[in-house]
């Protein structure tokens, strides 16, 4: 997900992102597109936490997560208010955190509409791949990990839902 702080960056130059990733590399790589993408602002950084969350999210952020599990203890264990107002896009690994999803969804349900996407299978009709051979295509659109569920969490003031 490197290339998306830079792309949240280019959508809003003035915003402040901040990149995490526990992977040294991945943050080097990181640093070096934020370098030859000249987008000084893109912070990169190691692990997020809660404690870090509720220090420095600010009022209507957007967080996109990925953290393989470990979003049960990232958004239920922060406190920060600044929650309330932020758009979430979280991806959940209940295959790792048995009911992180149904946790989430639960904390959220009082101040944000919380709605699940789920990952589908694609078809080699969905997409022009023709630059790649028949095999190359079909390894492309393979999801390896099975099927992926999303949590689009957005603050409202108007019906709530978990659906």
């Amino acid at each position: 997900m490197r290339w998306l702080a830079i792309m949240l960056f280019a959508w809003n130059v003035h915003a402040e992102v901040v990149a995490f990733d526990t992977d040294h590399w991945a943050r080097k790589a990181t640093r070096e597109m934020v370098d030859v993408n000249n987008t000084p602002s893109v912070r990169v950084e190691g692990a997020c936490s809660p404690k870090w969350l509720n220090h420095h999210l600010g009022e209507n952020s957007f967080i996109l997560s990925d953290c393989e599990g470990y979003e049960g203890e990232l958004f239920l264990e922060a406190t920060t208010p600044a929650l309330n107002s932020a758009t979430m896009l979280i991806e959940v690994h209940d295959q790792v955190v048995a009911g992180v999803g149904a946790a989430i969804c639960e904390r959220f349900r009082h101040t944000h509409a919380v709605q699940s996407v789920r990952s589908r299978s694609l078809h080699q009709s969905d997409i022009d791949l023709s630059f790649l051979s028949t095999a190359e295509a079909a390894a492309a659109i393979q999801e390896i990990r099975g099927p992926q569920e999303w949590l689009l969490i957005t603050p409202t003031n108007g019906n709530r839902s978990c659906a």
